[in-house]
């Protein structure tokens, strides 16, 4: 349901979207994220229309997203990483800025409302 709330709050699982910083696919992942993580996700990498490719976009998010919660040690902080990268958020954290919340309300919001609908 987690990888759900966050499909349904990239791109309201869309396929074949494509967002303004070049984002791309169910899970909006970045071009560069996705040729990074894509050995490590055992995708193979065939540019940028891999992310256009549904399985492929997943797996190279979700690794994306596991890595940020290793990395951060906290779900809240990955998630905000996933949207804002995660060296734009360890440099608000360096300086001490409030963190953006918008992006993490609705992930959560999305969580909460596929677990109340979806769950037995």
């Amino acid at each position: 349901m987690f990888v759900l709330a966050v499909i349904l709050t990239e791109s309201s699982f869309r396929k074949g979207q494509t967002s303004r910083v070049g984002a791309r696919g169910l899970m909006q992942v970045i071009p560069f994220v996705g040729e990074d993580v894509a050995t490590r996700a055992g995708v193979e990498w065939k540019g940028k229309g891999t992310l256009f490719e549904p399985e492929s976009n997943i797996k190279l998010g979700t690794l994306h997203l596991f890595e940020q919660i290793l990395k951060f040690k906290d779900v809240k902080k990955a998630i905000l990483a996933y949207n804002v990268g995660e060296t734009k958020l360890r440099s608000l954290m360096r300086e001490n800025k409030k963190l953006p919340s918008a992006y993490l309300n609705k992930v959560m919001d999305n969580y909460k409302m596929l677990k109340e609908r979806y769950t037995v």
